[in-house]
């Protein structure tokens, strides 16, 4: 069952007093001096109204779960009326005999006017007082439905939503290790002494995309964390040639993030801004205000070949679309793709 929070549990107890509210509330008698328990009518309004509420929740959690969701639509309506029915025969039945050492007290407004408000209604199915609480009856009927099937489908569309992240990360992930251990490859081959450490930061990068990559938010910190690793994973292969500067302004503590939305850009920056026969700059600026994260990568051309790389494309395409599917109206990005240089600007407000 769905854990209920703090919120959702007042909004039931405000309900439930409103409602229980009603008879009293609307009784002809509320502002007389005689006690509305003594008055036989209200007895009956006030304890239908309680039953009301008991086949409100039974059905909320029950009927409409077990039986209208799964197309039984006669079975639910049919165990439904019986219920009302049942309201109806108990709330006579429990009014005229559960206060029975009470003191009868006639209404101020006299017993015939103060039954077409209260009404004794017991059996009398044809009165006015039927269509009254049959009208309630429907009312919190259709609540519950409407309530319940507005539920699934939030449920329906975060569940879809997921599928769809998860499918992305998935496309999206083996590219990163792929193109690391690319790196790490090179390394050993080199039987660079970089080789060990490297290994040790890939496994913390894999631990991380195995427990938090597939979540639909993670902690920036550790997000962040992540990068780091992988920066400093590519430091090792880097030469007195190749300059990096990078820089993280702000404190990440306070927010969450879908996770891998910056690292396509930055990976993006390392594979096609690094030659070892050429000199190569590399750029990285995350800075981190109070509702929002930008980020602004640059990279000298290094390599021909930058955005229009096919399996890069698929890389970058992927991340817009989980920026649009996490972020939709909420982030700005601008890329500049020149002859020399690449740069992404990357702006995103945080929804958390």
């Amino acid at each position: 069952m769905k854990k209920i929070g703090n919120k959702e549990i007042l909004i039931h107890v405000i309900g439930v007093v409103g409602f229980m509210s009603f008879p009293i509330l609307f009784s002809p008698d509320i502002f007389s001096t005689r006690e509305l328990i003594g008055i036989q009518g209200f007895r009956n309004d006030f304890i239908f109204h309680f039953l009301l509420c008991v086949y409100f929740y039974f059905s909320y959690y029950f009927l409409i779960d077990h039986f209208y969701f799964k197309g039984k639509y006669l079975l639910y309506f049919s165990i439904s009326i019986s219920l009302f029915l049942l309201a109806l025969i108990l709330s006579s039945y429990l009014g005229s005999f559960m206060f029975f050492t009470h003191k009868e007290v006639e209404p101020i407004g006299g017993i015939m006017q103060h039954r077409r408000h209260h009404g004794q209604h017991g059996m009398r199915f044809l009165g006015f007082e039927f269509n009254k609480h049959l009208l309630q009856f429907l009312m919190l009927s259709v609540l519950g439905i409407f309530i319940k099937t507005n539920q699934r489908h939030k449920s329906l569309e975060k569940s879809k939503r997921e599928l769809e992240l998860s499918y992305l990360k998935s496309k999206l992930n083996p590219h990163f290790l792929f193109n690391t251990l690319n790196g790490i490859y090179a390394l050993s081959l080199e039987k660079s002494d970089k080789t060990a450490p490297a290994i040790v930061k890939l496994s913390g990068m894999m631990r991380y995309l195995l427990s938090d990559a597939e979540k639909e938010k993670v902690s920036l910190k550790n997000e962040l964390n992540y990068i780091n690793d992988y920066i400093e994973l590519q430091r090792l292969r880097l030469t007195e040639d190749n300059h990096l500067l990078y820089r993280v302004e702000g404190n990440p503590n306070a927010h969450s993030i879908a996770p891998m939305v910056l690292m396509a850009f930055i990976e993006n920056a390392f594979k096609y801004g690094v030659n070892p026969e050429l000199k190569s700059n590399i750029e990285i600026y995350i800075v981190l205000n109070e509702d929002e994260i930008f980020l602004d990568v640059y990279n000298v051309k290094s390599i021909s070949k930058n955005i229009d790389d096919e399996s890069n494309g698929r890389g970058l395409s992927s991340t817009i679309e989980i920026l649009e599917k996490s972020y939709a109206g909420k982030y700005e990005l601008d890329i500049e793709d020149q002859n020399d240089y690449y740069r992404v600007k990357l702006k995103i407000k945080f929804n958390d």
